[in-house]
């Protein structure tokens, strides 16, 4: 009977959420979001309470495999499992589905997000696609950018100057970041180093 908590009232229910493994943690003014196996939680740092995240709440998933915060825009941007996206911006939930219902052979899995401007750059098992945050569209996608024009695994992207970098299994690959340039034409990539990376930044 000690056991039982008294703030609770008879046909009420209170939700106790299975995080004994997290995976990502990401913090936004006045939260903590994490996610694991289970799906995601946040903690408000003032009520100290921690919400799980459900369809019910707005979201579209409950499956996390990324999220990442622009600090300029205060947008959070969570990555499913299944590729869907949502874009946080205080108590608005924008949902973008291109991505989870483009037809794509093999693993579809965002690995990363990388942001620049209005843009987030997500680093995907398929290839890299630029999502305009502002907007809310999608404003392009590298698809089939390896040596000789295959699907490539991205894991992580970068601007740096007037380049874009990306991480492979098989190397770094560069571009010119130009609009003057067609970056879905793979001869427009070339090997910046040919040692397997993970993490750009």
């Amino acid at each position: 009977a000690n056991a039982q908590d008294g703030n609770i009232a008879l046909g009420d229910w209170r939700t106790h959420m299975p995080f004994n493994h997290i995976d990502i943690v990401e913090e936004t003014p006045g939260k903590m979001w994490a996610a694991g196996e289970k799906g995601f939680f946040y903690s408000d740092f003032e009520k100290l309470e921690a919400i799980k995240g459900s369809k019910s709440d707005g979201f579209a998933e409950i499956n996390v495999s990324y999220m990442s915060y622009n600090e300029k825009l205060d947008i959070l941007l969570l990555a499913y499992e299944s590729t869907n996206i949502d874009l946080i911006q205080g108590n608005t939930i924008t949902n973008i589905e291109d991505i989870k219902r483009k037809t794509i052979n093999g693993v579809k899995r965002v690995n990363h997000v990388y942001f620049n401007g209005n843009f987030a750059y997500l680093s995907c098992s398929f290839g890299l696609i630029v999502l305009d945050i502002v907007k809310i569209e999608i404003k392009d996608s590298y698809l089939n950018i390896g040596e000789i024009g295959e699907s490539i695994n991205v894991n992580s992207c970068t601007i740096v100057g007037d380049s874009i970098y990306i991480a492979t299994d098989k190397g770094i690959r560069k571009a010119k970041n130009s609009s003057a340039l067609n970056l879905n034409d793979f001869n427009n990539w070339s090997y910046f180093t040919n040692t397997p990376c993970k993490h750009l930044v």
